[in-house]
């Protein structure tokens, strides 16, 4: 799958620490056009400042001009934004410069436990936005994920590397989602999400035990998709492969939640599992 080549680039934007962090984890892939915007002054390409402003209803009413930094991006986009930043309130006058493209919002929920009171009060009115963009058909979809727990699937890990890892993990799940999607797999039903499901998340699952770990905890979950990738030589030899896959699939069935999966040959040796769950809007 990392062979995979898009026909048109994805424009991956990052709002703020976390989100342009996340965003420059996508300049290593050539399927990506990557865009970040945060409050620092910094000389680079593709970089916009914007100004550092506290109040969130004052973002929509300063006069920000974008016209030339957004006038290649159509087609598909990322938008990556972290909850706990006061940046992320300016979320939706970027957003409005790109209506007409297919928008995938990712957002990072921030741990509460270390929040102040206006960083609390800034998560809790963007993600409720968010959800409400995504619900009216604003967003394409509204993918939600949360460090806490990531954490789970990382193990012990230092405090240098803590968000560098949870990042790792987040953009290549993402990416390999992205390109899945665009190759057939050789064995599955998978099918088109349904028009209704805008809100989202994704989670590593034990091949062998079927044990998901999400990465975010979705409420009232009405579908999941399981993407296998495995690698070239187990496909061969494991004569008992799809029977596992089957079996794994049985017990995850539940009369109120649509269930797919598909098959995906890989040319490396590690074999990974990894599902999208959704809600309906």
């Amino acid at each position: 799958y990392e062979k995979c080549r898009m026909k048109d680039k994805i424009t991956v934007i990052g709002l703020g620490n976390c989100g342009c962090a996340l965003a420059s984890k996508f300049e290593a892939y050539p399927q990506y056009r990557v865009l970040k915007l945060d409050k620092h002054p910094v000389r680079a390409r593709r970089y916009f400042c914007l100004p550092a402003l506290e109040e969130p209803e004052r973002y929509e009413k300063t006069n920000i001009d974008f016209k030339n930094f957004f006038t290649k991006v159509n087609g598909e986009v990322l938008f990556f934004v972290g909850g706990s930043g006061m940046i992320s309130n300016a979320s939706l006058v970027v957003l409005s410069q790109i209506k007409n493209c297919k928008i995938q919002v990712v957002y990072v929920k921030p741990d509460r436990l270390f929040l102040s009171e206006i960083r609390t009060l800034t998560d809790n009115l963007v993600f409720n936005v968010f959800q409400q963009y995504a619900r009216s058909g604003v967003f394409e979809e509204l993918l939600i994920v949360n460090n806490t727990e990531i954490e789970k699937l990382l193990g012990d890990v230092s405090v240098v590397d803590y968000y560098n890892n949870i990042n790792d993990a987040v953009v290549y799940s993402i990416h390999t989602l992205n390109s899945l999607k665009r190759m057939t797999p050789i064995f599955g039903n998978l099918s088109k999400r349904l028009e209704v499901s805008r809100i989202s998340t994704v989670g590593k699952v034990d091949l062998e035990t079927g044990k998901e770990t999400l990465f975010f905890s979705l409420d009232k979950v009405r579908e999941k998709s399981y993407y296998y990738i495995i690698g070239k030589k187990h496909i061969e030899e494991d004569k008992n492969l799809l029977k596992k896959i089957k079996e794994q699939m049985r017990k995850k069935y539940e009369p109120t939640i649509k269930i797919s999966f598909g098959i995906f040959e890989s040319d490396i040796d590690e074999n990974f599992v990894l599902c999208v769950c959704l809600l309906y809007t």
